[in-house]
Order: C-alpha cells, then sequence, then structure tokens
C-alpha cells in the first residue's frame, strides 16, 4: 500500500478521535451547566408565618383523617382488603 493511503487513513483517525474528543467535551459541558442550573441557585431561607387560623384547619384534617381511620377500620376487614391488594 502507498504512503498516501497510510496518511489518508492517519488522517481520517486524527478526526475521528478529535470529533469524539470535541463530542466529549460538549457533553461535559452540558452536564455541567445543567447540574449548575439545577443546584437552586439562591440558598438564603424564606421565613413563613403561620396563622393560628392555619394550624386550626391542620388540625381539623389530622382529625377528619384520624376519624376516617377508625370507622374504616371498624367497617372494614383486614383480610378483605389484603385479598384484593393481592390480586
Amino acid at each position: 500500500m502507498s504512503p498516501v493511503f497510510w496518511l489518508i487513513l492517519f488522517i481520517k483517525l486524527l478526526k475521528k478521535r478529535i470529533m469524539r474528543k470535541n463530542l466529549l467535551l460538549f457533553g461535559a459541558l452540558i452536564s455541567a451547566f445543567l447540574l449548575a442550573s439545577c443546584s437552586g441557585g439562591n440558598k438564603s431561607q424564606s421565613t413563613t408565618s403561620v396563622s393560628t387560623a392555619n394550624v386550626e384547619d391542620a388540625m381539623e384534617v389530622v382529625k377528619y383523617y384520624n376519624t376516617s381511620l377508625s370507622v374504616l377500620k371498624d367497617v372494614v376487614n383486614e383480610k378483605d382488603v389484603n385479598a384484593v391488594l393481592e390480586r
């Protein structure tokens, strides 16, 4: 084979390596940008005021939830629930 063939082959391989390095560099830059944009940026803590009305509403929800659970425990058999969940 002629030296020109080897030179052309060498240039093609060199171009592939350069393209591969450029692609890896581009991927690394994109990854760094995505990590930087998803990091949260502003780390200052915001203060929220909780009024007694919000706390009372939350307590009503918890009370309703607990009441619903106690009613369901009396109405529904645990074996029936497990049979439905296992299907």
